[in-house]
Formats: structure tokens, C-alpha cells, sequence
């Protein structure tokens, strides 16, 4: 795809943002030339040419969802190693990892082609090659939506049907240098300022955004849609927010996730527990003792019947290929992790070791699970907790238990799907399912 194309596409592109007349901030030739001189190299074509139109606009440059594309004075060039070594790589932006654009010296490409690939911070592996149009057309619509006050998930039942509706209602363009080989679509209407990204592979395919609250009224009207951003629009009713008395002890705890998983009245296992037991795990027997799913789940749980002490220690939980286990000093109150060659002290107590063991063993068996970004603003629709170093997320009128499933996200559960789709609904919150 030659110049002429990509920059008519970029033009295309901020018309379609910017509901006047506007005129993006680019570098000055000057300001290039300078750069080229102080690095030590020449900045490739297909970059020069984007720096030059669009450079100085943070609404092309970065997004959330998007890429964060580099100044000009921060670019640079990687040295490559093995089947790359000939190769002469420029480094201009990263998402996730970085992104170089290589000019191709030796072989598989047509001399001087140029390709886009991903690479890691060691400059040893990289992806497949790209296409350099498409990429950086992806990357800077993926900030464009990112940066839009009004962005959609339109929904229907046939993804193409809908996207072709939408096109031809809305007089949609596709985005000529755009050609992954994957089955991705970028459209735009400059009259209607609408960019739409369809992917395939995606929870949502057809994403749409604008900066025109009409357009965006009236594709609500039309479509089913989920809001994904909407920077005008109401700010959530506090009343949906969890407002219930978050539960303190031991045994609250016990009752409250016992009632998110069973759902019924909390009726006590009538067999006796032995009297020698620590009190949290007497108590974590009278009330779970009765429920099968508990105890064969994630963990290896031993039923009352099967609990065993030797030396003071007993085995309260063990991974389902025998590989490592939870022990349980009786004498000492203490929790120690087992495995073949060690044996390492969990710094938790006994009760909060048993609520985290207890709400890991929800992963087994509760109907729908869904991840979500852990934010402070998702906070506010649960009582979180700590219990074993690990943060519970519980929701007891809405049936939604979860977990701080590493730093960034948190694992829920529920018992039915209506129950995510009524708190997305409420929250505005997008959930992940896996």
C-alpha cells in the first residue's frame, strides 16, 4: 500500500474523531531531520510520514485499550541477533511488548520492504512479521476509540449481518490499508464521525465509537447494545453499590458464603465434630460437613469421617494429583504447605486460611465464573476482605463471591448467569468469561 493511501487514511481518521474542523499537531521536517541527526539514523518512510500528520496528538499517540506510541525523541534502534542480524530495526511504541518496524536488507521480503513485529524487552524473540500499514492503522484506531467519549459493544445474533446493517445505515467505510489476513474490520463514517473495529475473536466483535452523543443515541435506539464508556452519560447510582455490613468474624463469614453457594437456609451437620479439633475447624465442619461439593473440588477436603491426626498434624487439604498438600499443626495453630522436598509455613491463621480454602473450592462448582478488572471502582459494589493474603470479594444480596485472582484481576462466581448480567447492567462494569 503506498503512501498516498495511508495518509488519505489518517485524514480519514482524525475527520472522523474531531466534530470540527480540526488540525492535528504534526512534527516539522525540521524537527525529524534534527532527530535523524542526533540518533544517528533515518526514520523509515511509513513512520516519518505518520510523526509528520499526527505526531503532537495524544488522541492518536496512546489509549488505554490501545498502544502507547513513542516521541520521536525516544525512538531507537535494536540490535537483532540470530535470523535478524541483518536486519535494521527501529523501535517506535509498545503495547505490551515493544513494537519495531524492520526494514528488511537481505532476504524473504522484496529488498527495502518494510514489517512490523513484536518483540521482547531481551530483543530475542519476536512475532510473526505484520503488516506495517495495518498495524499501525490498528494500533491508532485502538487509541482513537480508547480516547472517544461514547464507545459500544453492538450485539445480534449474527455478527456480520449486524456489522453489514450498521454499514450501510450509517454509511461506513472500510479502511482500505487495513489487511491482517485475520477476519478484523475497520470502518469509519467521517459524515457520522463513527469508528467501528470488528474482531472476530473477540468477546465483543463489533465495537463502535463517536464523540457524537446523537449518532451514539440513536445506534442505542437501534441495536442492542453494552455501554463500554460513556463520559456524558449518568454516573452510577450510589444505591447499587454494596451497602450491606460486611462480615467480621470467623463465623460470619462461614454463613455468608454458605448461603452465596447453597442459597438456602444454613441448617448445621447434626453428627458430632471431635472435641479435640481447633474451634474454626469445628465450626467449618458443623456448617459445611453435609455438603459434598466442598470437599471434592479444587482441594481434596477429608470428610469427617476421614479425618486423620498424626503428631498433632492433619492434612485439611491436598491437590487432587496428590502433589502438594495443606497440613494443619494442631498444638501450635499453625498452617504449613507440603510438598515432596518442602515444607514452608503459610504466615495466615487457621480461621483465614479455611475462608480462603473455602472460597477457592467455589471454583469446582458454581455455575458461572467471570473475571473482572480489579479497580477501586469495582470495589464499591463488594465487602472485600483479606484472608490468607488474598483478597475476598463478597456480595451477599447480589449471590456474587470472588477472589484476587493475581494483581490485576479478580475471579467471580455466582450460581446463575442472570446474576452477572443484572450487576453489568447496574455497574457498567465489563466481565470477562473464559
Amino acid at each position: 500500500m503506498d503512501n498516498f493511501i495511508f495518509e488519505e487514511e489518517l485524514k480519514n481518521l482524525k475527520n472522523t474523531f474531531y466534530l470540527n474542523d480540526t488540525e492535528c499537531l504534526g512534527y516539522t521536517s525540521k524537527e525529524l531531520e534534527h532527530t535523524e541527526k542526533e540518533k544517528g539514523f533515518l526514520i523509515p518512510d511509513m513512520l516519518k510520514k505518520m510523526y509528520m500528520m499526527i505526531g503532537k496528538d495524544s488522541n492518536f499517540m496512546s489509549g488505554d485499550k490501545g498502544a502507547y506510541i513513542y516521541e520521536i525523541s525516544q525512538i531507537k534502534l535494536i540490535n537483532f541477533v540470530w535470523s535478524l542480524k541483518d536486519h535494521i530495526g527501529v523501535e517506535f511504541a509498545n503495547y505490551g511488548s515493544k513494537l519495531v518496524l524492520i526494514k528488511n536488507t537481505t532476504y524473504r521480503s522484496p529488498k527495502g520492504a518494510d514489517e512490523i513485529r513484536y518483540v521482547t524487552a531481551n530483543n530475542q524473540q519476536w512475532s510473526p512479521l505484520c503488516d506495517t500499514n495495518s498495524e499501525i492503522i490498528y494500533k491508532l484506531a485502538l487509541n482513537l476509540t480508547s480516547n472517544m467519549t461514547n464507545v459500544l459493544a453492538v450485539k445480534g445474533k449474527n455478527a456480520n449481518n449486524t456489522l453489514d446493517l450498521l454499514k450501510k445505515q450509517w454509511d461506513m467505510s472500510e479502511i482500505r490499508s487495513f489487511d491482517t489476513g485475520f477476519d478484523m474490520k475497520i470502518l469509519y463514517s467521517v459524515a457520522n464521525h463513527l469508528l467501528l473495529i470488528y474482531d472476530d475473536e473477540e468477546k465483543d466483535k463489533i465495537v463502535i465509537s463517536s464523540n457524537d452523543d446523537n449518532v451514539i443515541s440513536q445506534i442505542k435506539s437501534s441495536y442492542k447494545t453494552k455501554v463500554l464508556k460513556d463520559e456524558n452519560g449518568k454516573k452510577t447510582d450510589p444505591k447499587v453499590y454494596c451497602t450491606e455490613q460486611s462480615p467480621e468474624t470467623f463465623e460470619d463469614k462461614l454463613n455468608a458464603i454458605y448461603k452465596i453457594y447453597f442459597g438456602v437456609k444454613i441448617n448445621p451437620l447434626k453428627k458430632s465434630v471431635p472435641e479435640n479439633l481447633p474451634e474454626e475447624i469445628k465450626k467449618f465442619y458443623q456448617l459445611m460437613g453435609s455438603k459434598r461439593k466442598i470437599f471434592e473440588s479444587a482441594y481434596d477436603i477429608p470428610k469427617l469421617k476421614d479425618i486423620k491426626i498424626k503428631d498433632g498434624c492433619m492434612v485439611i487439604a491436598e491437590e487432587e494429583q496428590s502433589v502438594c498438600s495443606y497440613v494443619i499443626d494442631i498444638p501450635n495453630n499453625k498452617v504449613y504447605y507440603v510438598s515432596d522436598d518442602e515444607r514452608i509455613e503459610e504466615q495466615t491463621t487457621i480461621g483465614d486460611f479455611l475462608i480462603y480454602l473455602l472460597v477457592v473450592q467455589g471454583t469446582g462448582f458454581m455455575n458461572t465464573q467471570a473475571f473482572m478488572e480489579a479497580t477501586e471502582e469495582a470495589k464499591k459494589f463488594f465487602n472485600v476482605f483479606k484472608s490468607n493474603n488474598t483478597e475476598i470479594y463478597i456480595n451477599q444480596k447480589r449471590g456474587i463471591l470472588g477472589f484476587s485472582y493475581d494483581e490485576d484481576q479478580v475471579l467471580l462466581m455466582a450460581n446463575k448467569d442472570e446474576v452477572f448480567e443484572k450487576f453489568i447492567d447496574d455497574s457498567g462494569i465489563d466481565l470477562s468469561f473464559e
